[in-house]
């Protein structure tokens, strides 16, 4: 992420000012020149004769291409002056290397729409500030008039993301597409087999069954409820209760 130097403070007058000046950044960015190996190269440059020169070109060439590069996916904007204003953000859509188009939406509150930030004169107009032509009311002359004014609108952070990454992520999306799920392999018991298991089972859940506690309180429970019955002497009925 990179942040735009868009706001300061003004000491004398004591109030908080917006810069809304032109910059133009780029979509793609090369940050080997500011690492440790780009400017070390620098200074070798400056140094050693032409043949050293070439070597070490093609040296630190080798070094630094990796890992250095960004793509813009981001950019996250300020509209309004430093006393209030407004923040929204314009996104891009990853779609891979097989989409030649870029798709950016806009996020302005609850609000996503697409937006055609591809195209480098949208760009410009909606983050690079500025001045602009636009047509104003002239109260001098009673009539709609243009001027030259400023953009309150324009970026304030800017992110970018690695391409190496970008790469790594499309290959793995590619490798996951290609991969195929294969049917199952099903083996077959052998009817020997199964029946020794299937008797194994049944002889389980008969001890589980006949000594689990829950069986023994039913049981209990039943006897006490019966009991009445079978302590009646020989010829002797019992005759139940009127309900």
């Amino acid at each position: 992420a990179i942040q735009l130097k868009r706001f300061d403070y003004d000491w004398e007058r004591e109030c908080a000012i917006k810069f809304n000046d032109y910059f133009e950044f780029p979509r793609e960015l090369d940050m080997g020149p500011y690492t440790v190996a780009g400017v070390a190269k620098l200074e070798r440059d400056n140094v050693n004769s032409e043949n050293q020169l070439i070597e070490q070109k093609e040296q630190s060439d080798n070094e630094t291409t990796g890992g250095t590069k960004y793509r813009l996916v981001g950019v996250l904007v300020h509209s309004g002056q430093a006393s209030g204003g407004h923040y929204y953000s314009y996104i891009i859509q990853r779609n891979g290397k097989d989409d030649l188009r870029d798709h950016w939406y806009k996020f302005d509150d609850g609000d996503v729409t697409e937006c055609k930030m591809d195209d480098d004169e949208e760009m410009k107009n909606q983050c690079f500030g500025g001045e602009y032509m636009g047509e104003v009311f002239d109260h001098m002359m009673k009539r709609m008039s243009y001027r030259r004014q400023k953009r309150w609108w324009n970026a304030y952070i800017l992110f970018y993301e690695q391409m190496d990454m970008i790469d790594e992520d499309d290959e793995m999306i590619r490798y996951i597409s290609e991969l195929t799920i294969a049917r199952p392999h099903q083996i077959i018991m052998s009817p020997a087999i199964e029946r020794s298991v299937r008797k194994q089972n049944v002889q389980f859940m008969h001890n589980r069954m006949q000594y689990s506690l829950e069986y023994f309180q039913f049981v209990k429970k039943l006897l006490t409820c019966n009991g009445v019955y079978l302590n009646l002497a020989p010829g002797q009925d019992y005759l139940l209760p009127e309900a």
